[in-house]
């Protein structure tokens, strides 16, 4: 009877960890990051939640299933603060400065799930790559009038900003691949610097006669890749 009694207690303490979803889908992008999506197992999965394999079945049929939450729950947040950010009673650049400090702190507190959604679309189902793609193309395009805003009227070449905008937007979603928020740069001066790209690049913002000097790189490499 005592025993039953602690395994009873024991499998309502995995419920009640499992039943949190931010923490459970945290795990599963972790493993999937370390092994790849085919090289991951739902005993895997468990482990790194800490609850048993019948448990983690209840909440979760299948990998295929946390695949494609992380990836849904990664866009549905994202598209929430993005129109939030875009709100009226704002100019364009503060819009556009709002969005910018979003993506980076998003790809910074979810660089995990950024992860999975650019290493593993191939794995996502039918259903959720489309999903990915109307998003990404809606989001994009919300981008890309932010810089038909911001542009100024008299410049003397013409720039597609479609082209800037999904550049601009690659960017951002893999900051995850290279940026260390434990580095020299904080997250208020990557958004300055990477604001101040943006401008750059809509002729917006006069550029110096000569480079700055470079206080610090969030790789610890000066900029230069390895």
């Amino acid at each position: 009877m005592v025993s039953q009694i602690c395994g009873n207690v024991r499998d309502a303490v995995a419920r009640a960890r499992v039943t949190d979803d931010a923490a459970l889908l945290t795990a599963a992008a972790s493993v999937f990051r370390e092994k790849g999506y085919r090289g991951t197992t739902i005993s895997d999965i468990a482990d790194a939640a800490g609850v048993s394999r019948p448990t983690l079945y209840s909440y979760a049929g299948s990998k295929q299933w946390l695949l494609d939450r992380i990836v849904r729950e990664l866009l549905d947040r994202t598209t929430r603060l993005l129109d939030a950010d875009c709100q009226a009673g704002r100019t364009p650049w503060q819009r556009l400065h709002a969005v910018v400090a979003r993506h980076v702190v998003s790809a910074v507190e979810n660089g995990g799930f950024y992860a999975i959604l650019l290493s593993e679309e191939s794995e996502l189902s039918p259903e959720t790559r489309e999903y990915y793609r109307v998003v990404a193309t809606r989001n994009t395009a919300i981008f890309r009038s932010l810089l038909d805003d911001c542009a100024p009227e008299n410049r003397g070449d013409i720039l597609d900003t479609t082209i800037a905008a999904n550049l601009i937007v690659s960017m951002l979603s893999s900051l995850h691949r290279w940026y260390d928020p434990d580095g020299p740069v904080g997250l208020t001066q990557l958004t300055e610097q990477i604001t101040l790209v943006v401008r750059r690049v809509l002729g917006d913002a006069p550029v110096p006669t000569t480079s700055p000097r470079t206080q610090g790189s969030p790789t610890g490499t000066e900029g230069r890749p390895e």
